[in-house]
């Protein structure tokens, strides 16, 4: 009975992040088929599907046009605002650093 109580908060959990960063179409495709946001909202729910409230990012928009960089900066910021996620975003662009809460600046590998 345990194990099935356990399935089912994984499954729910589950179905909860993949609503929430993609679509019933994006889930059927393989990865190679996908756009780079739609890879990036992927790789959010796929990170948050384990459960935990913390997520790393490192240059999340990198690869991204702007529509896609606001979506997945859109997705972050409703995580760490709405979810209650403890999100740190690693960026070079100034535009997504000043949209943060916080902002700490590194310079030759030394924090600022």
């Amino acid at each position: 009975m345990t194990f099935l109580l356990i399935a089912t908060a994984t499954f729910a959990l589950f179905y909860r992040v993949m609503d929430y960063a993609v679509t019933q179409r994006e889930m059927k495709r393989f990865p190679s088929h996908l756009s780079g946001g739609e890879q990036q909202r992927v790789a959010i729910a796929r990170s948050l599907s384990a459960g935990a409230k913390f997520l790393l990012a490192d240059e999340p928009t990198g690869n991204l046009d702007v529509a896609n960089s606001k979506n997945v900066m859109d997705i972050l910021h409703s995580l760490a605002h709405d979810e209650g996620y403890c999100v740190i975003v690693v960026t070079h662009d100034m535009e997504i650093a000043e949209a943060a809460d916080i902002v700490y600046k590194m310079k030759d590998g030394i924090l600022l």
